[in-house]
This record gives structure tokens, C-alpha cells and sequence, in this order.
């Protein structure tokens, strides 16, 4: 577990806060686990201690882990949204990637989509899932609705439209219908599709939450992270620091995304309501992989070995709860001998 001391560094305007955060290591098997995932007490990850990837979960609550999938063939970049996990299967063939889903409160696992071709990068907001999908020679974009198990095709342009990611009524994906990467998003109630951002270099990897959609943009010459306030309709600029800033993932007023200003990739995040910029992690090693939900933050980190990824997490500017001293986002014995430390020094 690592810990930091707090500074304040104001430059050019901007502030910088690194909080006095610590690190919690939630996976310690030999073999790597990656793509972490959250929501609410669940964390759910690639394993692949069993010779190939598997779907696994950890409950921050119990800090148990158990396999959601062990078929044959790889299982990976898992996403999860309250009981409803979904990932990319290969076990109809590496050609034939699928998405499959599980259901944590039946316990029964789902086929989200196993048509021909490749079905990859899910993503899920309450009862839609959205995919990138091959089957008709590039790249298009489909949604499953769980309420109905409705399969609708939500962008079948020419040229790939991929990475898509769904907040409410909206899905957003980076769209090459013009040459290079723009980002495009649809109004599932209206069916209206509209660009974001159609600037002559290439924007990746959107996110999106009630208010902004991001994304990851190059006209800088490197990569920084841009968004669109819907609220104000204007672009923002979130970070255009030196170095890379890459793959935004945003939940609340909180935007985390991986950064290597420092020579390595670290955790760097964003109050939107604060416009505070915040080192959420920085350590040796890489850490990459990230995602968010509400102040909990976790990824992957490889400071044991680039052969040995594990999963870490760390709260932004604590976890909220009083006896959570230390910020790793639970209460245990740690907090209560640091407690117990102050009240000892405070008694002389």
C-alpha cells in the first residue's frame, strides 16, 4: 500500500491537488489481472491465472473474489452496471468474438450478441448494451436493450464507426465516415445522429455521463483530453497537459484518465465542478487500464513486473466515510491505528 502527502500547486491559473491518497491492492495472484470495471460494491476484471482470460469479481464489502466465467477461450474487457456484467467471449473463435453477459442476481449467464463476425468493446447504462460489430464488413454500431432483449442498430454507416459507450438516451462512438476519427453520438428517443467533434485530426475513446461527453483528441500533435459541456453546447479543453493524456473515463463531476507527463502512465483526474486537477495515483510502473464509479477509482498496475498486473484502487479525496482515515476507501484496522496514533499525540 502506498501512500502521498498533499501539496497545492497553482500554475498558470490551473489548480493541481494531490491528496494524501492511499492504495489498496485488491488482486495478488501470480498471474495478471487487467480491464477492471466498477459499479457500486463490485469490481470485475480479466483473470488469467487458469492459462487464458477469465471473467472474475471482487466485492469491496466482503473483499471475496469468485469466477463469473471460465469457458474455454479467452473472456476480457468486462463492463458492469449493478448486476448485469457483460464482456468479449472468443469462445466461438478469435475471428467470431461474441459479447456475453451475467446476471448476478439470477446467477445466469446471458448471450448479449453472437452473430457472425466480431462484436467487441461493451459497454452498459442500466438495461442498454452497446458493442462495435463486423458483420457487415466494417465496423457499425448495435445496442441490446435487457427490458426487451431488442437488438437495434444504432449506426451502419460506411467506413467503422467504434468504441461506443451509452449514458441514458444517448450513445457516443469515435466515426470514420469522414476520413479520420470523429466522435458522433445518436438520441435513442429522437434517432437523430449529430457529430460532436468533427476537428481534422482524430478523436478515441469517448465517455459520457448526464452532462459531458469526452474523449481523447490529437490535434495537439499528442493526445489530450477534450469534451463537450451539452449543458453550455461548447467544447471544453479538460487536459492538454505535456506528455499523453489518454482513454477519459468520467463518473459524476469526476473524469479520470491515464498520463504520462512524468514518464510513465499514472492515474490523473478532473473535479469538473471544482475545475481542481487531481493526482489520483503516482507510482512506479505503469498504471493504466482505469475506470470510475462515483470517487472510487481502480486499474491496472504493473509496479510488481510487467509480467505480473494486478488490480489497485484508491479513492479521490477519500471515500467520504469519517473513520476512513487513511482514503483507501474502506474502514479496518488501519484506520483505527492511525486514530489511535493521533489520539496519542494530541494527549501530550
Amino acid at each position: 500500500m502506498g501512500t502521498k502527502k498533499g501539496f497545492l500547486c497553482i500554475a498558470a491559473g490551473l489548480a493541481i491537488v494531490s491528496f494524501s491518497t492511499a492504495a489498496v491492492q485488491l488482486t495478488t495472484q501470480e498471474d495478471s489481472q487487467a480491464t477492471p470495471a466498477i459499479s457500486g460494491k463490485y469490481v470485475v476484471y480479466s483473470d488469467g491465472r487458469a492459462g487464458n482470460l477469465d471473467i472474475w469479481i471482487y466485492d469491496l464489502e466482503t473483499s471475496q473474489t469468485w469466477p463469473i466465467c471460465t469457458e474455454e477461450h479467452k473472456q476480457l474487457n468486462p463492463a458492469i452496471d449493478g448486476d448485469i456484467v457483460v464482456w468479449v467471449d472468443w469462445r466461438n473463435g478469435e475471428q467470431n468474438k461474441d459479447i456475453y453477459g451475467y446476471n448476478l442476481s439470477t446467477q445466469q449467464e446471458l448471450v448479449i450478441c453472437n452473430q457472425p463476425g466480431n462484436q467487441r468493446n461493451p459497454k452498459i447504462h442500466g438495461n442498454r448494451i452497446v458493442w462495435d460489430d463486423s458483420r457487415n464488413g466494417n465496423g457499425d454500431i448495435y445496442m441490446l436493450d435487457l427490458s426487451t432483449m431488442v437488438e437495434t442498430p444504432i449506426c451502419v454507416e460506411s467506413h467503422d464507426q467504434l468504441a461506443p459507450t451509452v449514458y441514458g438516451n444517448l450513445v457516443v462512438w469515435e466515426d470514420n465516415r469522414n476520413g479520420n476519427s470523429d466522435i458522433y453520438t445518436r438520441d435513442l428517443i429522437s434517432g437523430f445522429i449529430f457529430p460532436i467533434c468533427t476537428n481534422t485530426n482524430n478523436q478515441y475513446y469517448p465517455a459520457i455521463n448526464e452532462r459531458y461527453i469526452l474523449w481523447t483528441d490529437s490535434r495537439n500533435s499528442t493526445y489530450d483530453i477534450y469534451g463537450y459541456d451539452m449543458n453550455l453546447a461548447k467544447e471544453i479543453i479538460i487536459c492538454n497537459s505535456a506528455g499523453e493524456q489518454n482513454h477519459p473515463r468520467i463518473s459524476g463531476s469526476f473524469v479520470v484518465w491515464i498520463d504520462n507527463r512524468n514518464g510513465n502512465f499514472d492515474i490523473y483526474g478532473k473535479d469538473l465542478g471544482r475545475g481542481d486537477e487531481i493526482v489520483v495515483f503516482q507510482g512506479i510502473g505503469d498504471q493504466i487500464g482505469h475506470n470510475v464509479d462515483g470517487k472510487r477509482v481502480v486499474w491496472q498496475d504493473n509496479r510488481l513486473g510487467d509480467a505480473n498486473w494486478d488490480i489497485w484502487m484508491s479513492c479521490i479525496g477519500g471515500s467520504g466515510l469519517s473513520a476512513d482515515i487513511n482514503s483507501d476507501c474502506r474502514v479496518d484496522f488501519l484506520d483505527l491505528g492511525i486514530l489511535a496514533e493521533q489520539w496519542m499525540m494530541t494527549a501530550y
